[in-house]
């Protein structure tokens, strides 16, 4: 018997070749346009989260610095009393008198001051701004104490007021008596005790900018109190 070997592989035919060919190239046809428009849809997704989370983090950056509660009428109040929205130099005037009274120490001089030209208007508008300016000189006479306790009463109040400059100046009982008369009447003034005059230049200021927004937010307040 003869057993023939034949360890050749048989030839592929034309048509398979040409089928083989055909799937190459399919093959690369899908991944050069994997490339063209798949992966910039990809980093345009990637850019488009990192936007996405800016986003985020802006807005919870800005959910810690504002807030969108209304303000209460008794904040309302505290507000407008600290920085008023209309003149009231009438109010500035009785300030400075109960002032005194508190420090024991009366005033005897309250001038509203021109400005710092000849016939400058008192009122002023600071930096454009629209924060009005008016300024003040007072004089009060006491002891050192108590004149400390002025101007730390004056700081410490709730009306919005700085203290430019100040000066002390020490009555002997003579200038005391020749010029203030009325002094001693008062029970907090000592005979056996120094007595000086303080001098302040202060300004006061209100806001006339806040006046619409502070009036649209009592509206708002007084519609939510009809409506409960």
């Amino acid at each position: 018997m003869q057993i023939k070997l034949n360890g050749s592989k048989p030839s592929l035919s034309q048509g398979q070749i040409i089928f083989i060919s055909a799937i190459a190239l399919l093959v690369v046809l899908n991944v050069a346009a994997l490339f063209l428009y798949l992966l910039p849809e990809l980093d345009s997704l990637k850019q488009a989260k990192q936007g996405v989370e800016g986003q985020k983090q802006t807005l919870e950056s800005v959910r810690n610095d504002y807030t969108d509660e209304k303000i209460t009428d008794e904040q309302l109040e505290k507000l407008t009393n600290r920085v008023p929205v209309v003149r009231d130099d009438s109010n500035n005037l009785i300030f400075f008198n109960d002032v005194g009274q508190l420090s024991e120490a009366p005033p005897t001089l309250i001038t509203q001051s021109s400005g710092a030209e000849e016939g400058q208007s008192a009122e002023t508008d600071a930096a454009g701004s629209g924060t009005v300016t008016t300024s003040f000189e007072v004089t009060v006479v006491g002891h050192l104490p108590n004149l400390l306790s002025y101007i730390d009463n004056l700081h410490h109040y709730e009306r919005l007021y700085t203290l430019q400059k100040w000066s002390l100046t020490e009555l002997t009982k003579e200038t005391a008596n020749q010029e203030y008369p009325d002094l001693y009447s008062h029970p907090f003034i000592k005979k056996d005790k120094p007595l000086l005059t303080l001098r302040m230049s202060i300004q006061a200021y209100y806001f006339p900018q806040f006046k619409d927004a502070f009036r649209k937010q009592e509206l708002e307040n007084g519609s939510e109190e009809q409506t409960a």
